[in-house]
């Protein structure tokens, strides 16, 4: 840990709180007052948080709280990060400290604690049957060996699980959670339930991870936190996953790797639960007439999205378009500014780009159809330029994403080393020159269909094809003209009309321009 490394302190608990109007009232005075961020629940039953600041700022909130007699005994767990891993801060009322909607009274009745050093003898014992209480996105990270995974979405499903068990079959349960709350009602309501001997690691697993020599831990993966780190490993330093804006799930490497992944907003799970089930036709073709009529791609693709973010995402948007000037001169702009489900007020940069792998000796291996584009340039003006405009002109500004999508063209096979920033599951097309038309004809017949922009991206859905022949005697004539553009081409099976391939024409000449 670094002198400069934020502390961050998860605590809960359960007592008794007939003020907790009052409670709720002074912990937030003592956290804005020590710049602390964070979440702390208050309820009835007790407080349950996980705030952060620096070491001299929690030391103080502790040393408040504790002074309280129904905290004194208060335990925290500590891990730090390089950097605040909390938006804002949020101190709320609930009903509950943490949801389960049972009659349970941990200060009544509760499991057996068991020490973070003595936990391994409990899990390796073939008698005790050891359960994950936490969902199943967040054991799917990282879970203990011989931990049984109860496949819950949320944590009030567990009785349901706990239905399924005969207590005569499992008189001995041991169970875990992130920090030890869930536990505490879960072996509550177990024992209530019949279940002789109930057992729970004392503190979770971020104690175990924080006393356990990893040369002796029986702990594999990461362990999800309800903050911006998202899960921290075995060292209790911030893991490899990030967050899906989109359906707030972890997303590993090769998550973000998929062609779904649009930092911000959408992964390759959430992207595929958005269906046509979601769109209204009516109100999207209302709004798309209502921007007027556009044909460049990009301009069309940032409509879809801003119609995505306000109507079906349903954010609060606070920018689109927004043009940043200096004196009489216009700098840039930024494409959206909103307010996510968290609070937090995001600058997202969206593009669709379209490039065609070619090595030529040039500055990139991915030109543009206008070869004086290229990937690379387009993704650096991005991120040190378009989105770098924000930090001085809309200072607000919380976190900065881009979402691009796009796709590259290939001679042949796609080579295996990719430019940095380029999914490798990025979707993918065939190239050729005007010269290569006619091999087009020796093969299978086939129809096909001029794809217009600004549908490039887009299936194209169109009926009406017409002879391969008469297209490629058409994009001929097409480019026997001075400057013709590029055309995209969505070859057709001659009889049910599917899409056999999508390719780009480019000149014979391409990639010379001028």
């Amino acid at each position: 840990m670094s002198d400069e490394s934020v502390v961050v302190s998860a605590f809960y608990k359960f007592v008794n709180l007939g003020d907790h109007p009052v409670v709720r009232a002074q912990i937030l005075e003592q956290c804005e007052a020590h710049r602390i961020r964070g979440s702390v629940l208050v309820a009835p039953e007790g407080v349950n948080g996980t705030v952060a600041g620096t070491r001299a700022s929690t030391d103080a909130l502790f040393e408040w709280l504790r002074s309280d007699e129904r905290f004194a005994d208060l335990e925290v767990k500590e891990s730090f990060s390089e950097s605040m891993p909390f938006l804002r801060l949020k101190v709320r009322l609930k009903k509950e400290i943490v949801t389960f909607r049972q009659p349970v009274d941990p200060t009544a009745r509760v499991g057996t604690y068991v020490a973070a050093s003595d936990w391994n003898d409990v899990i390796l014992d073939p008698d005790v049957l050891v359960i994950d209480t936490r969902n199943e996105e967040e054991v799917a990270l990282g879970t203990f060996a011989n931990a049984v995974d109860p496949g819950t979405e949320s944590f009030t499903e567990f009785v349901d699980y706990v239905a399924t068990l005969d207590p005569k079959e499992h008189p001995r349960v041991a169970m875990f959670c992130t920090g030890g709350i869930r536990c505490e009602k879960a072996s509550s309501y177990m024992l209530d339930q019949g279940f002789d001997d109930v057992m729970h690691l004392k503190g979770g697993i971020l104690k175990y991870l924080e006393d356990v020599d990893p040369d002796e831990s029986l702990w594999a993966g990461e362990c999800f936190v309800f903050d911006e780190r998202v899960t921290v490993d075995h060292e209790l330093e911030q893991g490899d996953y990030t967050l899906c804006r989109g359906c707030r799930r972890p997303l590993s490497a090769e998550d973000r790797n998929h062609a779904g992944f649009g930092m911000g907003v959408s992964c390759g799970t959430c992207v595929t639960d958005l269906t046509t089930d979601d769109i209204d036709a009516s109100s999207l073709h209302a709004f798309l007439v209502e921007q007027g009529d556009v044909h460049r791609v990009g301009r069309y693709f940032e409509r879809l999205v801003q119609y995505w973010l306000v109507h079906v995402r349903q954010v609060e948007l606070l920018a689109a378009g927004l043009q940043i000037r200096e004196g009489k001169r216009t700098i840039g702009e930024l494409d959206f500014v909103y307010r996510d489900d968290d609070g937090a007020v995001v600058h997202c940069e969206v593009a669709v780009k379209f490039f065609l792998h070619h090595r030529h000796g040039g500055v990139s291996d991915y030109p543009g159809p206008n070869a004086s584009d290229n990937f690379e340039l387009k993704t650096g003006k991005l991120f040190s330029q378009q989105l770098e405009l924000s930090r001085v002109h809309y200072p607000t500004v919380q976190r900065r994403e881009a979402f691009v999508k796009g796709m590259a063209f290939y001679r042949s096979e796609r080579p295996q080393a990719l430019p940095t920033r380029m999914s490798d599951q990025h979707a993918a097309g065939r190239w050729i020159r005007t010269d290569e038309l006619d091999h087009l004809l020796d093969g299978e017949s086939l129809a096909a269909v001029i794809v217009e922009k600004p549908h490039w991206l887009a299936p194209v859905a169109m009926t009406v094809v017409e002879d391969l022949a008469t297209v490629v005697a058409g994009l001929k004539s097409h480019f026997n003209e001075a400057g013709a553009h590029p055309i995209m081409l969505s070859l057709r099976d001659s009889s049910t009309l599917a899409e056999v391939e999508r390719m780009f024409v480019v000149s014979s000449t391409w990639p010379s321009v001028g």
